[in-house]
């Protein structure tokens, strides 16, 4: 029952990144910070249980989205970070399923792509990382798409990279109003 609920809150956090990871960039940077949380504590701490991971998870993710609109270009740039090394080591290990010898370089030099691109472009970055990890995220969460990986992985991304690009052009199209 637990894994059954984890599995349907971790296909709607991967909805919402994948389509409205710019709009609700605090989301997007809080499942980022789940992310870490929960890597950080299965790297050093592997004795813990599910619960004590999911926990000290979301601890980092409610940190991470609550400072978010403080440190808004760091954060994004943070969750960059971790977006592009999380989105790295699922695509080599996609690739190369039993080589990751290596994984440490991979992870590292996603992070720091993901980490310049946040920094440098923060607009089309949030889209472009958000919609990257929400479709890696799907992915990872729904057995089905495992059978066809790459089709399934392409479309998701295209659909949520519509969905974003769509919702930017709208919102810079609109003009703001005068205060009253």
């Amino acid at each position: 029952m637990t894994l059954s609920i984890l599995a349907l809150t971790g296909v709607l956090a991967a909805l919402i990144v994948l389509f409205f990871g710019r709009k609700l960039f605090w989301f997007f940077v809080g499942v980022a910070g789940f992310l870490f949380g929960s890597a950080i504590v299965a790297q050093y701490f592997p004795s813990l249980s599910l619960l004590a991971s999911v926990v000290i998870g979301t601890l980092f993710g409610m940190v991470f989205a609550l400072i978010a609109p403080y440190f808004q270009r760091v954060l994004v740039a943070v969750a960059g970070f971790i977006a592009g090394s999380y989105t790295a080591l699922w695509f080599f290990g996609w690739l190369m399923p039993y080589y990751l010898r290596g994984a440490w370089i991979i992870y590292f030099a996603g992070g720091v792509l993901g980490f310049l691109l946040a920094w440098l472009l923060l607009d089309m970055a949030l889209i472009f990382l958000s919609v990257v990890l929400g479709a890696a995220l799907l992915i990872e969460t729904l057995p089905f798409f495992m059978a066809v990986p790459p089709a399934a992985g392409l479309l998701v991304f295209m659909a949520g990279l519509v969905v974003q690009l769509h919702s930017y052009q709208l919102a810079r199209r609109t003009p703001s109003k005068p205060a009253p």
